[in-house]
């Protein structure tokens, strides 16, 4: 958001209706696509274009999830954990193998894609998530019900260990 806002004060913010283009959905195939090497097959006539201020505000409001789960992963390990600097050196390790995931989710296994690959909210919603994993399952909604479904977990297992470290204390 700050780049966004700093770069529309330097070289001029554009229009806030200008097309942003979505990619069409995808099948599994048994041939593969050559321009992105994955079995996977456009359907035709599912892509579309959408105005650019939309395109944004369900960047940010797929971020503030994303956000809200990394937080919440974070907390529930540092409630798990019993010494405060193992819980932050966790989280930070947990962060850079979180990075290091993002970056091999080309790799082929199909687990990847489903727990590591949110940190880019335009790639999901404009469907490049789909070309560079060969994620056919996935959209939007199923990538924002996953996220919440993280947070849901984590409290819950947060909640779970800490009414059971204050009973035990």
């Amino acid at each position: 958001i700050i780049i966004f806002i700093v770069l529309g004060f330097v070289y001029g913010f554009s229009g806030y209706k200008e097309p942003v283009p979505i990619y069409p959905k995808f099948n599994y195939s048994d041939v593969i696509f050559s321009s992105i090497d994955k079995h996977i097959s456009p359907i035709l006539n599912t892509g579309y274009i959408m105005p650019q201020y939309k395109f944004i505000l369900e960047v940010i409001m797929f971020q503030i999830i994303f956000i809200a789960a990394s937080v919440c992963v974070c907390l529930m390990i540092s409630t798990i954990l019993k010494n405060n600097s193992a819980a932050v050196g966790a989280c930070i390790i947990l962060q850079g193998m979180f990075i290091i995931l993002t970056n091999l989710r080309n790799a082929g296994s199909s687990i990847v894609p489903i727990f590591f690959s949110y940190g880019d909210a335009a790639e999901i919603i404009n469907r490049q998530f789909i070309m560079k994993t060969g994620a056919c399952y996935m959209d939007v909604y199923k990538a924002a019900l996953i996220l919440i479904i993280w947070i849901i977990a984590s409290v819950i297992i947060s909640k779970f260990v800490f009414n059971k470290k204050d009973i035990l204390i």
